[in-house]
């Protein structure tokens, strides 16, 4: 580092001394100078840090290297939670059709049962159990329908697209070709 100072100290009023010797005109002298300049420069070099410069080196290539496994932490989580919304999806729709398929189930079960009440083979009892379970059917339907519609959203939340309509027909999974040790190096 180099350090440069510079100072002036000016006196507005002068202490001097009156002399008068017998034979010459009173002479005045000033006792100190009106004006002072004080200049300084300064240069200072470190000969040993202990290793401070070089650690602080090493130091600063671990930090970007930290934060760029940071970033892909980051983004390994983001498709992480993307992939996990559209399996929640998938699911979301499987469950949807499995609905739909029992409340068919549930419908043809009550016009059979229906026909036989009329017919006074069974009793009101397991009429009104059929209807039940039809009502029940409905309701699972619209459960899974609603779950549906919240995973689609959660979906589009975290992909950032309001407008996304995937389609979650075409579910692939691909191979993963990684040794033990990779990943646990990856991780």
């Amino acid at each position: 580092s180099i350090n440069f100072t510079y100072s002036r100290i000016s006196l507005s009023d002068v202490p001097s001394f009156t002399m008068s010797i017998p034979s010459l005109p009173p002479s005045e002298f000033q006792m100190i100078e009106k004006d002072y300049y004080q200049m300084s420069l300064s240069l200072k070099q470190p000969i040993f840090t202990g290793g401070y410069l070089t650690f602080n080196a090493l130091k600063r290539r671990f930090e970007k290297d930290s934060t760029y496994h940071r970033f892909l932490e980051t983004v390994n989580e983001v498709l992480s939670r993307v992939k996990n919304d559209y399996y929640t999806l998938s699911e979301a729709k499987t469950s949807i059709e499995i609905a739909k398929s029992f409340l068919k189930a549930a419908k043809e079960h009550y016009r059979d049962v229906e026909a036989f009440f009329e017919e006074g083979i069974v009793a009101k009892r397991d009429l009104l159990e059929s209807e039940v379970k039809v009502r029940e059917a409905e309701e699972k339907l619209e459960r899974a329908s609603s779950f549906y519609r919240i995973s689609l959203e959660k979906l589009r939340k975290d992909v950032g697209d309001e407008t996304l309509n995937p389609d979650v027909e075409e579910l692939k999974f691909g191979e993963l070709n990684i040794s033990e040790e990779n990943a646990l190096k990856v991780a």
